[in-house]
């Protein structure tokens, strides 16, 4: 029974094989019969192609008429294939050849295009505006371009690694703000920057963007500066013109961050004002300056800061006489030094504070000591019990008391009618403002007429007045005294005069 089973599943296995292997067959052989067709005709496809391509023409069959004309199918064939073949060639080779050599290639920035082109570009941003034109390399600006923002040119000029190198310009709002060389997208070598009206601001050497050696221009294109720089200051050997002058000179020598620094000559209205060292603008170490409108020395000595320090001398402008020699503090006559008249006599030399003669130091000195200081008095005035020795060139007296013993008078005050600034006090001020200046001290007033006082005044300033208003202050260990009219309530002179031990 089993066997029966198996020869039975046998017979049927073996006859589905042979039907199948039989379909297959069937359908093989239709199928290289297609194949055997398509060859056929393909070939003979080809056959006539070559034939109207190469076999001259036999029959009308190989012409088309229109009109009166024939027309070779040899020759459209030929004609449609060389078409073929230029228009393939031309794509595939011609173009992407002549593409940026003939004319300039449109690529927009930061694509595949962009990064693998080389020759001449138009370049565009990804929202339509022209972002630059010229050559490029790898998609790397080089040579000559033109740089675009905002559909507005920027630049013009040589480019190298996407960067201005070279010679160019460069623009503002469509002006020109600078024409010369780059390097690194900074202004270096010879250039020229301009002001907003386009006139030149300046022209010359740039290092690393910055000025290094030139001239620059005011608005009105006058010079302004000529000489060296350092990262844009005026730095080194330079000369500084005056504004709306043609070429007056203001300062020439050496500058340090646009300020006079070391060795220079400043001028005023074209003449020659100060001729020595500075510091950061100000006089500052041995100099000399003049009255510019003269010619004249008015001082030569140190300075400090711009004013008097150390030791100098003061000349008048009119006649070039020396008038001082000596000390100063800070633009004053301050310590050692001596002075004279206009004459060109000496009148003192001792101490000097605050600009004028320290005279509290003589007001414990003797006759001798005075004239050994100022010199021989101008007048002598003896009154009853003292001696007055005037000094009309200072505008100055001194009263001594008579002494015992037969030793020399005792100063006993010392008369000012000049412009002398003792403790603030000064000859035609107001008597309230005298009191003002010496309000920290106990002061009195008299009123009545002084006729010693009133003798001395008219001795030394040639004038007749009646003295009868007095106020007196203790200061320290002196007596200041103020005298005057009442009426007019200024002060017409005053004395220190030695208070009592």
């Amino acid at each position: 029974m089993v066997e029966k089973i198996l020869l039975f599943f046998g017979n049927t296995t073996v006859n589905f094989l042979k039907n199948s292997i039989a379909k297959l067959k069937s359908k093989l052989s239709k199928l290289k019969n297609i194949t055997r067709k398509l060859q056929q005709y393909y070939y003979g496809i080809l056959q006539r192609t070559f034939h109207y391509a190469f076999e001259k023409p036999n029959t009308l069959q190989d012409y088309i008429k229109k009109g009166s004309i024939y027309v070779s199918k040899q020759f459209l064939l030929k004609l449609l294939l060389s078409f073929c073949i230029v228009l393939f060639l031309t794509i595939q080779y011609v173009y992407p050849f002549l593409r940026g050599k003939l004319w300039s290639a449109e690529i927009v920035v930061n694509t595949n295009d962009f990064y693998e082109f080389t020759g001449k570009a138009k370049v565009f941003q990804k929202d339509g505006n022209l972002l630059y034109l010229g050559k490029l390399e790898k998609g790397k600006a080089q040579g000559q371009g033109e740089v675009y923002q905002n559909g507005d040119m920027i630049y013009k000029g040589e480019l190298s690694d996407n960067q201005y190198c070279g010679t160019g310009i460069l623009y503002q709002q469509g002006k020109k703000v600078y024409e010369g060389e780059f390097l690194n997208n900074q202004y270096h070598g010879t250039g020229i920057l301009y002001n907003k009206n386009e006139n030149i601001r300046f022209s010359g050497i740039f290092e690393n963007g910055y000025q290094k050696e030139g001239i620059s221009y005011f608005e009105n294109g006058k010079i302004q500066y000529k000489g060296s720089y350092e990262n844009g200051y005026y730095t080194g050997e330079g000369t500084l013109y005056a504004s709306g002058s043609d070429n007056v000179v203001l300062y020439q020598g050496t500058f340090s961050q646009n300020a006079y620094e070391g060795k220079g000559r400043l001028y005023q209205k074209g003449q020659l004002l100060y001729d020595g060292n500075f510091s950061r603008g100000l006089y500052y170490g041995e100099g000399v300056l003049y009255d510019s409108e003269k010619g004249k020395i008015l001082y030569q000595g140190s300075f400090l800061n711009g004013a008097y320090h150390g030791t100098g001398k003061i000349y008048d402008s009119n006649t070039n006489r020396l008038l001082y020699d000596g000390n100063f503090t800070e633009g004053k006559k301050s310590g050692l030094g001596t002075l004279y008249d206009q004459n060109g006599s000496k009148i003192y030399t001792g101490n000097f504070y605050n600009d004028n003669i320290d005279y509290k130091q003589f007001i414990k000195s003797n006759l001798e000591e005075i004239r050994q200081a100022f010199g021989r008095e101008t007048q002598l005035i003896m009154l009853e019990n003292s001696i007055v020795t005037i000094y009309n060139s200072l505008d100055i007296s001194f009263t001594f008391d008579f002494s015992q013993y037969d030793e020399p008078p005792v100063l006993k005050s010392i008369q000012f009618f000049g412009k002398q600034n003792i403790e603030g006090i000064q000859n035609g001020m107001t008597f309230y403002d005298a009191k003002q200046k010496l309000e920290q001290y106990k002061q009195k007033e008299y009123s009545f007429e002084m006729i010693q006082q009133q003798q001395i005044y008219n001795t030394v300033c040639d004038e007749q007045i009646n003295i009868d208003y007095v106020i007196e202050c203790n200061v320290e260990d002196n007596i200041i005294k103020l005298y005057g009219q009442k009426q007019n309530g200024t002060v017409c002179y005053y004395e220190i005069e030695r208070g009592t031990p």
